[in-house]
């Protein structure tokens, strides 16, 4: 009887520690996450417990610069607050050069061009879609009623 009883005893006795495992893991994890907390979910609905957290719809977002080193240039930014979109302002120039040395958009003979930052060469046409982004995934951003 011994023999059967120890085995028994120990199987049931694990299974009421996992159960309190699991019990304790789901209820710790319940009352650790503050109110007002922002988590990204791969969900389309917000968990019970939980609202969209809606100035982040669309948007990326970035994290507030307290390094005080100017990595955001708007400084240090008060929470949920946004910023408009932006591409940092730049030209692009093209050159080539003909057989003889001579610059020239097509490499033909051309009279110089200098451009508006004071440079030889052809700017380019605009090119690109209606915003800048990197690759991205969509996630659904829910804070902690």
């Amino acid at each position: 009887m011994k023999a059967v009883f120890m085995p028994v005893m120990a199987s049931i006795f694990t299974a009421i520690i996992l159960w309190l495992a699991g019990f304790m893991s789901h209820l710790f994890g319940e009352l650790t996450v503050p109110k007002g907390a922002v988590l990204a979910f791969d969900a389309k609905q917000c968990p019970k417990g939980w609202q969209a957290f809606k100035p982040a719809y669309g948007q990326f977002i970035r994290g507030i610069d307290y390094s005080g080193t100017n990595i955001d240039p708007d400084g240090e930014r008060i929470p949920a607050s946004s910023q408009a979109e932006s591409i940092k302002s730049h030209t692009h120039i093209q050159m080539y050069a003909d057989v003889k040395g001579h610059f020239s958009p097509n490499g033909y003979d051309f009279v110089p061009h200098v451009t508006k930052t004071g440079k030889m060469g052809v700017e380019t046409n605009s090119f690109g879609g209606s915003e800048t982004r990197p690759k991205n995934i969509a996630l659904l951003y829910c804070v902690k009623k």
